[in-house]
């Protein structure tokens, strides 16, 4: 699926989202999209391929792998160590958490589209 075809079908599915003034896709929205543009898929089916793909994302970022999805981004985990905070003499516990990078053809097509609809 290519950015251009997003933006010319004409419909929007997103919704606000918890920052003002942004908005937001969630995963029933992405799935009814998916089976839109693939009609000979039954949306349950495009719902539980959506899952696994998700699933093994999350799979593997539990372990520690990192994912690449050339032409989408990469996910990772990232560690943090344990560190004191800035004028507060409080501890902040070592911890683990999730990042991602976004490719460079993505971070262009949302300047694109924001270049568009601001005007």
């Amino acid at each position: 699926m290519q950015f251009d075809d997003i933006r010319a079908t004409g419909q929007d599915f997103r919704r606000r989202g918890a920052i003002p003034g942004k908005d937001l896709m969630i995963k029933s929205e992405l799935v009814k999209r998916i089976a839109e543009q693939n009609p000979h898929l039954y949306e349950r089916d495009v719902e539980n391929i959506v899952n696994a793909i998700l699933g093994e994302i999350i799979a593997a970022m539990a372990r520690g792998d990192r994912v690449e999805l050339r032409g989408f981004g990469a996910f990772s985990v990232k560690s943090r160590p344990k560190r004191t905070r800035d004028r507060q003499f409080r501890i902040v516990q070592p911890e683990k958490g999730p990042t991602s990078v976004s490719r460079s053809d993505i971070k262009r097509a949302v300047q694109e589209y924001a270049a568009q609809t601001d005007k």
